[in-house]
C-alpha cells in the first residue's frame, strides 16, 4: 500500500536522524575524555618525574574511560542505526513523534495498527484507502524536525577549549606533547627531566658504511658544562674522551649494525638518535654457464667463482650472480659495450641473513681482454667493479698427413711391377682437428692427352674416415681407371680436409700434390710381360728350391729311421728345412701377388679364352699353398718348441714330403701352362697388330694413289716399317719362347712372309721419297697390306688347326686313361669277390696278396698318364687330383693291411679303392664329353654338336666342382 509505505519510509528516516544525534554527542564527549586528559598526562610527564607504575596506572584508566565512552556514545548507537543491535522501533518512534505533535499521536499510532491487523470483516480496499487518507493528512508534519540538534552546543562549546589548548601546544610546544607521550606510552622506560645544558651532536654521522669505524662527536652548550660523557649504544656505554670544554669524541669501530644511540653527562641524559648502516654490494656467490659452439662437439660447462676464462670463439656466457646489497649489475667490456643483467631479489636468513640478489647475465665476447662486472646500489654513487680477463681460442685448421703405402708393405717385391702399381696408389693417412672433422676429400685434376696442362676445374672424391671425433685414420686407393683416366693420361691429386666449425665457416688444409702418368697401352703390355717373365723366372727358382727342399726331407726322414732319438743336429736340420719350406711360401705367395697383377691388367680386348686360361693358372697358384700344408708347418714348428718325439716328427715329416712332391708336380704343370699361355697370348696380339697395320697400310696405299704429298706418305711409311719391324722382333722372340714348349705352335712360313712384307715396305718408302714414282709407291703398299692380312690369317688357320689336332691327342689319351682306369676298377672289385671267406693263412689269400700286389702296375701306369696328360690339359685340375689322391692312399693301405693279413681292413680299404677309381671314371668321363663338345663346337660348319647344359658342363661346371 502506497501510503503506508511513504508513512513507514518517514519513520525510518526519522530514526536514523535521531541515531545520527546519539553518535555525534558521542565523538564530542570523545574528544573531551580524550583530549583533556591526555594534555594533562603529556604535561606532567613532560615537567615532573613520573614512575612507571604511576604511568601505567594513569595509561590503563586514560584507555579504559576513553573505550567506555566510546563503545556506549559511538559504537552502540551506530550498531542499533545498522541494525546489528536492537533499539528504537517503529511504534516507539511513532511515540516519540506523538509527543512532539499531539494531534497526530493517535492517528499515526492507529494507522500503524490498522496496517498489521488481519481486516477480517472489513473490505480491503476501503482499509487501503483509509490509510492512504491518513498518510495525506500527515504529510505536512516533518518527523526529522524533532531531532535536538540545538542541544549539542553545549557539547560543542565544551570540546572547543580542549581542542583549541592541544593546537596550541602542537605549534609551541611539541616537546610536551611527543616527549611527554613518548614517556606515557614506554612506561616501563626512565627518564630524566631536562638538564642544564644542550646535548648537541651535529657532527655525528647518522649513515655509516657498514663495517667503517664511527667517530661520534657531542657538543654541549649550557650554563653549566660536564666534565665526562658517555655514549650508550647496543645495550652497551663508552666513555667518550673530552677534546676540549664541553666536546667530546669516541671512536666506535667496524660498526656493523645500526640502531639507537643518546649520551649521559653530570646525571643527565639526552634523547635517542638513530644511526643506520649502509652496505656496498658485493658478490657472493658467481656461476658461469659456458655454452660452447655446436661445432666443439661440446656440452655446456659450469665454472662457479671464477671470471677468468679461456674459451673458444663463439662461446656464450650465462652468468648467474649472488650478491648482497646490489642493486645494479652491469657488465662493461673492452670496448665500451655495457649489458645490464636482470634480478630477482630473496632474502635467505638462514645462510647470510641480509637482503640478495640473483643477476642473470647472457654475453657473446667478441675479442680477448679484461671485463669488468659493475655492482651498484643508490648509497654508492661509484660503482665497484671486480676486473676478470677474458681469452678467445681461435679455431685451428685441421692438419692431415698422408703416406704412399709402399709394395713391400703389401708383400709385393720390388721389381718391375712398379710400372703397373703406378697406376694405382693406395695412400694411409690421419686427419685430426682441435674439435672435429667435418669433410674429407680426393681432390683431382686431370691432364688429357695431347694437353700441356691440367684442366683449371678440380674435382672433389668425397673419402669416408675411421675414427673418433677429432682424430680419424683413412685408407684410399686413387685408381685413375675409377677416376676415368684413359691410357696415356695423367693425373694430379692431393686429399683435403675440413674441420666443422660453423661459427666463421670451415676451414681447409690439404696435403703436397701427387701426380699419376697412366701407361700407354703399348707400355702396359711390355709392363705385364715383363710380370709374366718375373712370374715364370719365380715358378723356376720356387720349384728349385722345392726340390731341394724335398731332397732334404727325405734325407732326414731316412736318418731318422735308423736312429732311436733326435739329437741336436736333427733338430737344426729340421730347423733349417722349415725355414727352406716358408722361404719356398714366400716365393709361392709372391707369384700369386704377380699372377693376380697380370690378370688385373690384361687387356679386355684379348680373346675371351687366353683371359680364362690365366684365370685357372691364378686359381692353380692360389691352390699351391693349401691350408694342410700350412697347418703341417705350424705343427713342425710348434713340435720343435716342444721338443716332440721322433715318431711323430716322422710322420709330419712324411706328410710334407708328400705334399711336396704334389706342389712340385703342380708347380711344373703350371709352369709348363704359363708358358704355353705366354705364346698364345703373344701370337694373338702379333694378330692383331698385323690387322692393324694391314688396315693403316691399306688406307695409306688409298691416300698415296690420290692426292697425299708424296714426302709425307713416305713419312708415315717408315713409322710403319719401323712398327713392322718390332712386330717381327717380337715374333723372332715368341719362337724362341714357343721351342721351349712341350708342344710347340706350328708358326712355319710366317718369318719368310714377314721379310716379304718388310721388303715391300721398304720399296714403298724409296719410290715415294724424293717424288719418284707415285703408282709404283702405291703399289708397293697395297701389295705389304695384302702381304700382312695373308700373315694373319696364315697365323690365324695354323694354330686353329694345330688346336684341333691337339684336342683329337688330347682325347684319345682321355679314352685310354678311362679304360685303364675302368679296368683297373674292375680288376680290383674281381679280388674284392675273391677275399670273401678267406683266412689269413690260406693258400688264395695268398694268391689273391699276389694279384692285388700286381695291381700297383696298372695303378702307376694310370698315375704316369694321368701326369703326363694333366701337363696338356687345362681341365684336370682339383678333383681329379684329389679322388687320384684318394686312390693312391687307399690302395697303399690296402697293401699294408694286406701284409699284415688284416683281411677285414683290406677289404674295406679295397672298397674304398674301388669307390675312389669310380670317381675318377666319372670326373674323366665327364671331362671326355666336355672336350669333345669342345672339338665340335670349333669345327667351321658343325651345327649339330649339343648344347652344353645350364650348369651341367662345361668349364663352369669344373670350376664349381674344384671349388667344392
Amino acid at each position: 500500500m502506497k501510503g503506508t509505505n511513504n508513512l513507514a519510509g518517514r519513520i525510518d528516516s526519522y530514526r536514523r536522524r535521531y541515531y545520527t544525534w546519539r553518535i555525534v554527542r558521542g565523538l564530542l564527549i570523545a574528544g573531551v575524555v580524550g583530549i583533556g586528559p591526555w594534555l594533562a598526562l603529556s604535561a606532567g610527564a613532560f615537567y615532573t618525574k613520573i614512575d612507571s607504575g604511576f604511568r601505567l596506572s594513569l595509561l590503563l584508566l586514560y584507555a579504559v574511560v576513553n573505550a567506555a565512552v566510546l563503545a556506549l556514545g559511538v559504537i552502540r548507537p551506530w550498531l542499533q542505526m545498522r541494525g546489528w543491535m536492537k533499539g528504537m522501533s517503529r511504534r516507539e518512534a511513532a511515540l516519540r513523534i506523538g509527543r512532539y505533535y499531539p494531534e497526530i499521536g493517535d492517528k499515526l499510532w492507529n494507522t500503524l495498527d490498522l496496517e498489521e491487523s488481519n481486516h477480517e470483516g472489513y473490505s480491503r480496499d476501503l482499509v487501503e484507502a483509509s490509510i492512504e487518507q491518513r498518510a495525506l493528512w500527515m504529510r505536512p508534519f516533518s518527523f526529522t524536525a524533532i531531532i535536538p540538534w540545538r542541544r549539542l552546543r553545549p557539547y560543542a562549546l565544551m570540546f572547543l577549549p580542549f581542542l583549541i589548548s592541544l593546537l596550541v601546544i602542537w605549534f609551541w610546544v611539541p616537546g610536551m606533547l611527543s616527549e611527554g607521550s613518548r614517556r606515557i606510552v614506554r612506561y616501563n622506560e626512565d627518564y630524566v627531566l631536562p638538564a642544564p645544558f644542550v646535548f648537541d651532536a651535529m657532527q655525528t654521522p647518522t649513515r655509516v658504511e657498514a663495517g667503517s669505524d664511527w667517530e661520534v662527536q657531542l657538543a654541549t652548550r649550557g650554563s653549566q658544562l660536564p666534565l665526562s660523557a658517555t655514549l650508550h649504544t647496543g645495550g652497551k656505554s663508552y666513555k667518550m674522551r673530552r677534546t676540549g670544554p664541553g666536546r667530546f669524541v669516541f671512536d666506535y669501530p667496524n660498526l656493523r649494525d645500526g640502531g639507537s644511540f643518546y649520551f649521559s653527562a653530570s646525571g643527565y641524559e639526552s634523547g635517542l638518535s638513530e644511526v643506520s648502516v649502509f652496505h656496498r654490494p658485493s658478490l657472493v656467490q658467481l656461476d658461469l654457464w659456458l655454452d660452447y659452439p655446436t661445432y666443439t662437439g661440446r656440452g655446456s660447462e659450469k665454472v662457479s667463482n671464477s671470471g677468468d676464462l679461456q674459451v673458444p670463439r663463439g662461446t656464450v656466457l650465462r652468468y648467474n650472480l649472488r650478491s648482497r646489497y646490489c642493486e645494479g649489475l652491469t657488465l662493461l667490456t673492452e670496448n665500451g659495450d655495457a649489458l645490464k643483467g636482470s634480478a630477482t631479489e630473496y632474502t635467505d636468513a638462514s645462510t647470510y641473513g641480509v637482503k640478495q640478489a640473483l643477476y642473470s647475465l647472457r654475453w657473446t665476447p667478441t675479442q680477448s681482454g679484461p671485463y669488468r662486472l659493475l655492482l651498484s646500489n643508490r648509497d654508492i654513487p661509484r660503482p665497484d667493479s671486480l676486473v676478470f680477463g677474458i681469452e678467445l681460442i681461435e679455431d685451428a685448421p685441421p692438419g692431415i698427413e698422408v703416406e704412399r703405402v709402399a709394395l713391400g708393405d703389401l708383400g709385393m717385391a720390388p721389381s718391375s711391377t712398379l710400372a703397373l702399381q703406378g697406376d694405382a696408389s693406395l695412400y694411409s693417412g690421419r686427419v685430426w682437428d682441435d674439435y672435429g672433422i667435418g669433410k674429407l676429400s680426393l681432390v683431382y685434376s686431370v691432364r688429357r692427352v695431347g694437353l700441356g696442362d691440367y684442366e683449371s676445374k678440380e674435382q672433389y672424391k668425397p673419402l669416408n674416415p675411421e675414427g673418433g671425433r677429432s682424430e680419424k685414420n683413412f685408407d684410399c686407393l686413387v685408381d685413375p681407371e675409377a677416376l676415368g683416366l684413359q691410357p696415356g693420361e695423367a693425373l694430379r691429386y692431393c686429399f683435403e680436409v675440413e674441420d666443422n666449425n660453423g661459427l666463421q665457416g670451415p676451414q681447409r688444409t690439404r696435403t703436397a700434390y701427387f701426380e699419376i702418368q697412366t701407361l700407354s697401352e703399348t707400355e702396359k703390355e711390355k709392363a705385364v710381360e715383363a710380370l709374366g717373365k718375373e712370374a715364370a723366372t719365380g715358378m723356376e727358382a720356387a720349384q728349385k728350391d722345392l726340390q731341394r727342399a724335398e731332397n732334404q726331407t727325405e734325407k732326414l726322414a731316412q736318418k731318422l729311421k735308423q736312429q732311436k732319438e733326435m739329437g741336436w743336429e736333427d733338430r737344426k736340420a729340421l730347423e733349417e728345412l722349415l725355414k727352406q719350406q716358408q722361404e719356398t711360401a714366400s716365393e709361392i705367395q709372391e707369384i700369386q701377388q704377380k699372377l693376380e697383377l697380370q690378370q688385373q691388367n690384361k687387356a679386355k680386348s684379348q680373346q675371351k679364352e687366353i683371359l680364362d686360361k690365366q684365370q685357372q693358372i691364378q686359381e692353380m697358384a692360389e691352390r699351391l699353398l693349401n691350408e694342410e700344408m700350412k697347418e703341417m708347418l705350424r705343427n713342425i714348428e710348434k713340435m720343435l718348441r716342444d721338443e716332440s718325439d721322433k715318431s711323430e716328427v716322422q710322420k709330419q715329416l712324411e706328410k710334407l714330403q708328400s705334399d711336396q712332391d704334389k706342389v712340385a708336380k703342380e708347380l711344373d704343370r703350371m709352369l709348363q701352362f704359363f708358358k704355353e699361355l705366354e705364346v698364345e697370348d703373344r701370337l694373338e696380339r702379333a694378330g692383331r697388330q698385323l690387322d692393324d697395320l694391314a688396315k693403316r697400310q691399306e688406307d695409306l696405299s688409298k691416300d698415296t694413289k690420290g692426292n697425299k704429298d708424296l714426302e709425307e706418305s713416305a713419312r708415315e711409311q717408315d713409322q710403319l716399317r719401323k712398327e713392322m719391324d718390332e712386330l717381327m722382333k717380337e715374333l723372332k722372340e715368341t719362337e724362341a719362347k714357343n721351342q721351349e714348349l712341350d708342344r710347340p705352335k706350328d708358326l712355319d712360313g710366317l718369318k719368310e712372309m714377314g721379310e716379304e712384307v718388310q721388303k715391300d715396305q721398304q720399296e714403298a718408302s724409296e719410290e715415294a721419297k724424293g717424288g719418284k714414282s707415285r703408282p709404283k709407291a702405291a703399289q708397293k703398299q697395297q701389295k705389304a697390306a695384302s702381304g700382312m692380312q695373308k700373315m694373319s690369317s696364315q697365323m690365324k688357320e695354323q694354330l686353329e688347326a694345330q688346336e684341333m689336332e691337339e684336342i683329337e691327342e688330347d682325347l684319345k689319351a682321355m679314352r685310354r686313361l678311362l679304360g685303364q682306369v675302368l679296368k683297373f676298377s674292375f680288376d680290383q672289385e674281381k679280388l674284392i669277390d675273391r677275399l670273401k671267406d678267406q683266412s689269413g693263412y690260406s693258400q688264395a689269400f695268398v694268391q689273391i696278396s699276389r694279384d692285388q700286389f700286381r695291381l700297383r702296375d696298372q695303378y702307376d701306369l694310370i698315375k704316369d698318364s694321368l701326369e703326363a696328360l694333366s701337363k696338356r690339359v687345362w681341365q684336370i685340375q682339383a678333383p681329379i687330383q684329389k679322388e687320384m689322391s684318394e686312390l693312391e692312399s687307399q690302395f697303399k693301405a690296402g697293401l699294408d693291411r694286406l701284409t699284415v693279413r688284416d683281411i677285414a681292413g683290406a677289404k674295406a680299404k679295397q672298397q674304398y679303392t674301388m669307390t675312389a677309381a669310380n670317381n675318377l671314371a666319372n670326373l674323366l668321363s665327364e671331362l671326355l664329353q666336355q672336350a669333345t663338345e669342345q672339338k665340335a663346337n670349333k669345327m667351321p660348319g658343325n651345327q649339330q654338336c649339343k648344347k652344353p647344359k645350364a650348369g651341367g658342363s662345361g668349364m663352369s661346371r669344373l670350376r664349381s666342382m674344384q671349388k667344392n
